[in-house]
């Protein structure tokens, strides 16, 4: 899925067509609304462009197929991707006996591989106390926060996710990419009895010969659909991925939800 962050994007807009470079991708990410009960945001996905062919629309001047991910989660990737973390080149120097404060250091290129600082005035102590540490000086240095408050989170998911712990690293692959992937992997684990949620949504605006437009949170009978789909598992399917169950099998409609004729719908399954 990280490497998926890194695909360029093309999509229709207002007829013409548009293109993304993959390092860029983030940045296009932008408040998408289903439901109160989400705060989704959508970016575009690889190549939507032969959709209009492929669905015999040749008309629709808007064609584009996005991918949806919680707020909060773009500028997060974008932080990942500037601090170089996404890189699946070879590192020599990514060996064994290194710890995840060294591998930060090193990516980053911080003076030293300190994450806290430390409190040698107690004159100063509270001064010293709120002080940047060499990584995370650094990595301000790297990244382009939208704000103050973003900063604090990011930094602190960077810190959750153990970039600068003193726990001896793992590596995989022999590159950055794919060892952080096995450390996010046993953090992000599905337990028994977790589960996990597909939201698909298919969405067809309709203006009609007279200029008006359907929208489709209004309309009753027409082109707009939500699947949502909870996903339970447990360690005799914890390798299966929740969305092939909602793409590849007859019980989900993928083919025949994209079609111009659908009415309004909601959902809700749970296996």
């Amino acid at each position: 899925m990280l490497l998926a962050l890194l695909n360029s994007a093309a999509y229709i807009s207002d007829g013409a067509r548009a293109d993304i470079a993959g390092s860029d991708l983030m940045k296009h990410a932008k408040p998408y609304f289903i439901s109160p009960a989400f705060a989704f945001v959508a970016y575009p996905n690889r190549d939507s462009t032969p959709f209009r062919k492929f669905y015999n629309i040749p008309e629709a001047e808007t064609v584009v197929r996005g991918t949806l991910r919680y707020q909060g989660f773009p500028e997060f990737i974008k932080a990942l991707v500037e601090l170089g973390w996404l890189d699946e080149t070879k590192k020599t120097w990514l060996t064994e006996g290194l710890t995840w404060a060294d591998v930060t250091q090193k990516t980053i290129g911080a003076a030293d591989a300190n994450e806290r600082c430390v409190l040698t005035d107690t004159r100063d102590r509270e001064r010293l106390r709120e002080a940047d540490s060499t990584l995370v000086t650094r990595i301000k240095e790297l990244c382009t926060f939208p704000d103050e408050s973003e900063t604090t989170r990011i930094i602190a998911g960077l810190r959750w996710v153990g970039l600068f712990s003193s726990e001896i690293v793992k590596p995989r692959g022999g590159n950055l990419l794919d060892t952080l992937c096995a450390q996010l992997e046993t953090l992000m684990k599905y337990e028994p009895g977790e589960r996990d949620l597909v939201m698909l949504q298919h969405k067809f605006v309709v203006e009609w010969e007279d200029g008006r437009e359907v929208n489709p949170h209004t309309i009753k009978n027409l082109d707009f659909m939500v699947f949502m789909r909870l996903i339970f598992r447990t360690p005799s399917h914890q390798r299966w991925k929740p969305m092939e169950a909602q793409v590849d099998t007859p019980r989900w409609p993928s083919r025949s939800v994209c079609r111009v004729g659908l009415r309004r719908s909601l959902y809700w399954t749970v296996c």
